[in-house]
């Protein structure tokens, strides 16, 4: 009907919407599969004699070769955008969210999504990452939101463990696909998916699906891997990059920690300094100590220190092989909220012996031991400075600013306490606090 009605438009007026053009269509071989076909019509007259002549070209191959053009063109797009994202240090979540669409188109997959693994690398989260190319995702987000797998598990699960593309050719048939039969009846028939590793580790998975059965291709593979080099790239950055603004924000705050207990040491200084002179030498040697045990943390990246190196560190103008210093007790890591305290006694107690006590004579030396209880179920430290060699001493008539200043900063700094006593061989100094354990583990 259609023919004929656009054969009489033609008499009558000369024109049709299908004469003098080439035209697609799609065209019935004698064996019964449809093909791509070109058609062209030319009218010839003969007097009053109208004849058509129809040419029709099989163009399957020139097809093929126009969408597989088409395609190569597409991926040389999506891995070229991928790359330029990287350089310029795009987001990555813009990042991600072009490569699933890029893939998608140029695969002709229909749906993608992006699993990531959990902070401890134990299982595999669904992440709100998505592209559809008109599907309805509403039953198959609320079914992959509900699907954390672990190494082996579902498609996911078995590109983390091998590392490497996977493809399933009908869902329906694959046992270790847990979301097979809510897909399957949302019409997806076949799934892919490939890994984005960094240093060899799984940062991300991404998956695709199709509403039609594909058999592996070598091509989407070969793509796969050149999306996914550049995809770990910005994995990787954005990792650094979060890294590296907790290393900023960590180091604002322990500057800001350390201004403040410099000025604070400055005002308890100022307040007892007898002149201009006294002041720059007894400050400056708090600061030199404050200075060494920075130096201390700075080296095991601000995270704990020893018991041991903290002292051996603060008191380092002691030279220990003269015996001048002797040392014993367990391994002990202590957290940095505590170092700063402990040092600043210790300096103290060691100024106060070079001007009074077993420092100030030949001969004189420093003993100091710790040990571990505990109270009520609180780890607690025991540390015990004691003064040999030395001086008689006697017990003071009043308590100098120097006691205070470590009576304070044991008592507010450390939450510990204080207990001086003033023997004849020396002076006797018992230090109790509760043991601020760093993350790190003492060595086996």
């Amino acid at each position: 009907a259609a023919h004929s009605a656009g054969l009489r438009r033609f008499l009558k007026t000369g024109e049709g919407p299908v004469i003098n053009r080439r035209i697609e269509i799609s065209a019935l071989h004698q064996n019964g599969h449809e093909f791509p076909a070109e058609l062209t019509i030319l009218p010839l007259r003969e007097g009053e004699q109208l004849i058509f002549f129809a040419f029709v070209r099989d163009i399957t191959e020139a097809k093929n070769a126009k969408v597989a053009l088409e395609r190569r063109a597409l991926e040389a797009q999506v891995l070229y955008e991928a790359t330029a994202m990287v350089a310029e240090e795009t987001p990555f979540e813009r990042v991600l969210q072009t490569c699933l669409t890029g893939i998608c188109r140029a695969s002709g997959w229909a749906i993608g999504h992006v699993y990531f693994p959990n902070r401890s690398h134990t299982f595999l989260i669904p992440s709100d990452v998505w592209h559809s190319e008109e599907v309805d995702l509403t039953v198959i987000r609320h079914v992959t939101a509900d699907n954390v797998l672990r190494p082996g598990e579902g498609l996911p699960g078995r590109i983390w463990t091998s590392k490497k593309p996977e493809w399933i050719a009908d869902i329906a048939t694959d046992t270790n696909f847990p979301r097979r039969l809510p897909f399957a009846e949302q019409g997806i028939r076949s799934a892919f998916g490939f890994p984005i590793l960094g240093d060899g580790k799984l940062l991300a998975v991404l998956e695709f699906f199709s509403q039609s059965n594909r058999e592996p291709d070598a091509q989407l593979y070969a793509l796969a891997l050149a999306v996914g080099q550049q995809l770990g790239r910005a994995i990787e950055r954005r990792h650094f990059q979060e890294h590296q603004q907790i290393l900023v924000n960590e180091m604002s705050h322990r500057m800001r920690n350390l201004l403040a207990v410099v000025n604070a040491v400055f005002q308890q200084t100022l307040r007892s300094a007898k002149s201009t002179a006294d002041l720059a030498a007894t400050f400056g040697g708090r600061l030199q100590a404050l200075g060494a045990v920075t130096q201390l943390m700075t080296e095991t990246d601000w995270k704990s220190a020893s018991l041991e190196a903290l002292i051996k560190t603060t008191l380092g103008h002691l030279d220990a092989n003269s015996g001048e210093l002797q040392l014993s007790g367990p391994h002990v890591n202590l957290a940095v909220r505590a170092v700063m305290p402990l040092s600043l006694v210790l300096h103290e107690l060691a100024t106060n012996a070079a001007k009074y006590g077993a420092l100030s004579q030949p001969g004189g030396k420093i003993v100091i031991g710790w040990s571990h209880s505990d109270r009520a179920g609180q780890p607690q430290i025991n540390l015990v400075w004691s003064e040999q060699g030395g001086p008689a001493v006697v017990s003071p008539q009043r308590q100098g600013y120097g006691t205070e200043l470590i009576r304070r900063t044991i008592e507010h700094g450390l939450h510990g306490s204080l207990l001086m006593n003033f023997v004849s061989t020396g002076l006797e100094v018992v230090i109790d606090f509760p043991l601020p354990v760093s993350e790190d583990k003492p060595p086996a």
